[in-house]
């Protein structure tokens, strides 16, 4: 029996500690109070700019009703597969569980070289980015939406409710496009970074990523353009809001 036991890969080690790690780290942070006032801060940006939110509403209702189709029936047109294994690649890279092993690795390098505001703002980050899962993976129970790879209908919502809680497996993935988890999440992410920041190239590296995993979850057709659209409002609002609620911690530091 001792010949089938076998060490597992190294890389599956080293990731299983390092989550650990991580995960030790998470409770500081949430100790620490990193979390404090994230209600307050949403509430207000929801409640306190209803024309924005209208606007924003008015702009979602004409890309689902106009753009959504076009352009993922374009992305279908244009496949290559060549090309859609490159762009999937960097779908890969916008999975919650790497923006946050990125996130908490620049933590612990800026924790290291002495580098304290930054540290806070990766602090304030990463936990942008698992609020940003967390917010997203309720709104995508809610919405329950066709993604355009399963059916090309942009219409089709709550589908989980209208078959009567039938088809459990399909909240899991091929109805729950609304809104990208991907986009949401790296949005949250970068937001802390973009504001605190004050060299231009960076703040250009930043917006880059976010639009190149944006064009790679449509072009996929992992999601609706509606889909990376509303993702983008909502990762940005808890991004300021995480930012907003922390930023005095950055007082005082260089």
């Amino acid at each position: 029996m001792i010949e089938y036991i076998k060490m597992p890969q190294p890389l599956l080690v080293i990731g299983l500690f390092y989550a650990i790690v991580a995960a030790f780290y998470i409770i500081d942070f949430i100790r620490d109070g990193y979390w404090g006032g994230m209600w307050w801060q949403l509430k207000t940006r929801f409640t306190s700019h209803p024309k924005r939110i209208l606007l924003v509403l008015i702009i979602l209702f004409v890309i689902i009703m106009f753009i959504d189709m076009p352009i993922s029936q374009l992305s279908k047109d244009y496949y290559n597969h060549s090309f859609y294994k490159c762009v999937d690649f960097i779908n890969a890279t916008g999975e919650g569980w790497f923006i946050g092993t990125v996130i908490f690795t620049f933590f612990m390098l800026f924790q290291f070289l002495g580098q304290q505001k930054m540290a806070i703002v990766a602090k304030i980050s990463f936990m942008a980015s698992i609020y940003a899962g967390l917010f997203n993976a309720v709104i995508k129970f809610v919405f329950n939406r066709e993604r355009p790879g399963i059916g090309m209908n942009p219409f089709n919502f709550f589908h989980f409710f209208a078959t009567g809680a039938k088809h459990f497996t399909d909240l899991f993935y091929a109805y729950n496009s609304m809104p990208s988890g991907h986009v949401v999440t790296i949005v949250a992410a970068v937001t802390p970074f973009f504001l605190s920041v004050k060299t231009n190239w960076v703040k250009t590296i930043l917006v880059l990523c976010v639009i190149i995993m944006a064009f790679a979850r449509i072009y996929t057709l992992n999601h609706w353009i509606s889909d990376v659209y509303i993702a983008s409002i909502f990762g940005l609002i808890i991004g300021v809001s995480c930012y907003e609620s922390n930023k005095h911690r950055l007082l005082g530091l260089k």
